[in-house]
């Protein structure tokens, strides 16, 4: 894999074929996934690697998972957060702003495994009109679903008692970089192939990239309703809530690595639809399993979060399930001496 620095381009245009000079590389004022005037998520240059990421949230369903910040974020920078697909991590940044700020986390809930919430609210605004809006006067509900499809829905309510508008923004950007890369199991970066810019309609954005490996990799993001704008691979919402309304945004993900036409063995193409007959069939077998409940209503809260756990690792690839290592890192078969 080649050098993963960070890459704004123009609409289909390979991001390695931008000379260095315009492609950011380590300044500060133009960021991946950044427009030039647009508000900068954090990220750094280089080639990326884990930090602390014990208090991530952690969703997953079968071949897909995801950490995120307790807010929902997968906040660009130097980190494991994303979203990861067979080895490979789909988006590296998908982060939602209230005018130029993050919102503020109240909790953070995955426990069922393949959904996450997340409840949220507002820092102290000055919006676009003047008016200072106080911290607390946005309800914000984030939900993650995994399961056929991959979803994210943010909706917001007014709780003040005037009229609200500010503009929201949510971020994308992917480098397609391989896990081993992240966790720093490979020396470097090694060969890259062809990381391409963001390609955008009126309400979907596609990020694309054709690996060293011969492999077509694409993040499909589909926006609903459809934005007031996109701009690269930033969507836009112009929001304007009367005291006591709310809005309500869907955020569709389709993931896809489509191999070479002789991978027989291993098919194709793979999205996060692979195998999920036989993801399911392994649920079915799991709800059969005889209900325990005790005297005691802790024990009984462990037990089913076992089993939820336990239904979480398991993953299907092709015609077999087996149960993963471990998460977020070793969500593969490991063989045991």
């Amino acid at each position: 894999m080649a050098d993963t620095k960070p890459a704004q381009t123009p609409k289909g245009v390979p991001a390695e074929e931008i000379p260095t000079s315009e492609r950011g590389r380590g300044e500060a004022v133009l960021q991946p996934g950044q427009l030039v005037g647009q508000k900068p998520g954090i990220r750094q240059s280089g080639t990326p690697h884990i930090s602390d990421i014990s208090g991530a949230i952690t969703t997953k369903n079968n071949q897909v998972f995801m950490l995120t910040a307790s807010t929902g974020d997968i906040i660009a920078g130097d980190n494991g957060q994303g979203l990861y697909f067979r080895d490979m991590r789909y988006l590296d940044q998908m982060e939602m702003l209230l005018g130029d700020q993050h919102a503020i986390s109240l909790l953070a809930d995955a426990s069922l495994g393949s959904q996450s919430i997340f409840e949220l609210t507002n820092p102290h605004m000055l919006l676009p009109n003047g008016y200072e809006l106080p911290k607390e006067r946005l309800s914000i509900r984030r939900t993650y679903d995994l399961r056929s499809e991959i979803t994210q829905t943010i909706e917001i309510t007014n709780l003040d008692r005037v009229e609200v508008s500010f503009r929201l923004s949510l971020l994308f950007d992917t480098h397609f970089d391989d896990m081993l890369v992240i966790r720093s199991f490979l020396a470097g970066p090694g060969k890259r192939g062809t990381l391409y810019g963001p390609q955008f309609t009126a309400d979907t954005i596609t990020l694309a990239y054709d690996g060293a490996d011969q492999h077509h990799r694409s993040t499909r993001i589909q926006c609903v309703p459809k934005p007031t704008e996109i701009q690269g691979a930033t969507a836009y919402y112009d929001v304007a809530l009367q005291p006591g309304a709310a809005v309500s945004i869907t955020i569709t993900l389709d993931l896809e690595d489509r191999g070479p036409n002789y991978d027989f063995e291993v098919g194709i193409v793979h999205t996060q639809k692979t195998a999920a007959e036989q993801h399911s069939a392994f649920d079915t077998v799991l709800s059969q399993v005889p209900a325990i409940e005790t005297s005691n209503a802790l024990f009984d809260r462990v037990l089913a979060r076992s089993f939820n756990d336990l239904k979480m690792l398991a993953t299907a690839s092709h015609a077999d399930v087996y149960l993963a290592a471990g998460i977020p890192w070793y969500v593969a078969l490991f063989g045991r001496d």
